[in-house]
């Protein structure tokens, strides 16, 4: 009878497990994640071989090869070194060296710009400087007279104006020609050169025929005539010569007269700087800061609402001469405008 029931229960047990084998996973069984198939590399189609033609043709073609030449690093500066007559431009400045002369103890050096731009373009000789050879950069000094070039290279151009004029450096005329010399201009004092210029030997060219001429449109008005922008006039009177013991040389002075027609104050930055006697090529007259004929002043002046005021401005006759064409201006306060007169 036992033996009955264990070959039963065995029975059973075997029915169970082939039940089981033959039905599929419960809907909770867990499924283990299973790993992705590879698939097999898909080679790209072989591309079709050259013709006899195209493998000629790249044969006597030549591989194209980019020479990269470095820019000259001449020291102190970076930049590379113009020579006279070379035109440079700097923003709206266009500008070129077209003379250079050694005196026994000074270099001389000539400069021509023009405003290239649409807006006011301040020139200073500030911002031009002497390398020597193995040396420091130096400042300008005052040009003595060995050239008669003694107006320095300074002023506010309008669009279109020129600028000509002169900056002067020591140094010893044994040099000339044989130590480097080298010019700089900066874009603000004491940054590195924008433009570098070689002066080493004297010589003298043509003013390039880019900078030559001034394209300005400010129309120019006869002598005595008031010129009235933005509530503020201004007239000039003429030019007189006079003798002044103070400064010992002989002097044009200007006369101009400004209104302020405004409701409020308002500051020329200079007399010095805001009435200028230029010539038709550019040159403009040195203003003495000192004599009791002069009014020249660099500090600021303010022109109160309603003030009219008479402006006696003076220049030294050396330098250049009053041609055909030279003019008196003034420049306004805030140097958005310009007033030109022909002198009589």
């Amino acid at each position: 009878m036992n033996t009955n029931k264990a070959w039963l229960a065995l029975v059973l047990l075997f029915l169970v497990l082939a039940q089981a084998a033959c039905s599929g996973p419960s809907e909770t069984a867990t499924l283990l994640p299973v790993a992705p198939t590879a698939t097999a590399a898909v080679s790209p189609p072989p591309k079709p071989s050259a013709t006899a033609a195209q493998t000629a043709t790249a044969a006597a073609s030549p591989t194209p090869v980019v020479t990269i030449t470095p820019s000259p690093q001449p020291s102190p500066t970076t930049n590379p070194i113009l020579s006279l007559g070379q035109v440079v431009k700097v923003n709206d400045l266009a500008m070129a060296v077209i003379g250079v002369e050694f005196s026994p103890d000074q270099v001389q050096v000539m400069f021509a710009a023009k405003n290239t731009g649409s807006v006011v373009v301040t020139v200073s000789a500030i911002y031009f400087s002497v390398i020597p050879a193995g040396g420091l950069a130096q400042q300008a000094v005052f040009c003595k007279s060995a050239s008669g070039s003694t107006q320095g290279f300074n002023g506010v151009l309008e669009p279109g104006d020129i600028l000509r004029g002169t900056i002067c450096w020591e140094t010893k005329a044994k040099n000339a020609g044989q130590d480097r010399l080298q010019v700089i201009y900066t874009l603000a004092y004491g940054e590195r050169a924008a433009v570098t210029w070689d002066v080493s030997k004297p010589g003298a060219v043509e003013v390039p025929a880019e900078i030559a001429t001034s394209g300005s449109k400010t129309p120019i008005h006869p002598q005595g005539e008031t010129v009235t922008q933005k509530d503020f006039s201004v007239t000039f009177d003429g030019i007189t010569l006079s003798s002044d013991p103070q400064v010992n040389t002989k002097l044009m002075i200007g006369s101009f007269t400004v209104e302020n027609k405004g409701s409020s104050s308002v500051k020329l930055p200079s007399i010095g700087s805001s009435f200028i006697l230029k010539t038709a090529d550019g040159y403009t007259f040195l203003q003495p800061i000192s004599g009791h004929l002069c009014q020249n002043s660099f500090s600021d002046v303010e022109i109160k609402a309603g003030q009219k005021l008479s402006f006696t401005v003076c220049y030294t006759t050396s330098g250049p001469s009053v041609t055909a064409g030279t003019t008196a201006r003034f420049i306004s306060p805030d140097r958005s405008w310009f007033a030109i007169w022909a002198l009589k």
